[in-house]
């Protein structure tokens, strides 16, 4: 997302997981987190709302990735998690 504006970036460079991104307050916060220099990983059992929120972000100029899964599925949980290590080097907030 874009520098400046007044924008605090209390998130550069850091690797944010956010359950529930694809709509409502978690989508708002992946949102958010991107606007403060986060890269998301979006996790959603809706591919589609998840794709669309990291349409979003990048459209924005932010970092984002979709993983599709229920999070009350361990095995989904160590490949979202694989993911963000992948992407974005390691996991420094979750958000639930």
């Amino acid at each position: 997302m874009k520098r400046g504006g007044g924008v605090n970036r209390r998130f550069e460079d850091k690797a944010v997981i956010v359950t529930g991104a694809g709509k409502g307050i978690g989508r708002a916060c992946a949102i958010a987190f991107a606007e403060e220099g986060g890269n998301v990983l979006l996790a959603d059992i809706d591919e589609r709302a998840g794709e669309e929120t990291a349409q979003t972000i990048q459209q924005r100029g932010g970092r984002a990735y979709m993983v599709a899964g229920d999070i009350a599925d361990e095995t989904y949980v160590k490949r979202m998690v694989a993911a963000a290590v992948a992407q974005f080097g390691g996991v420094d907030v979750l958000h639930n």
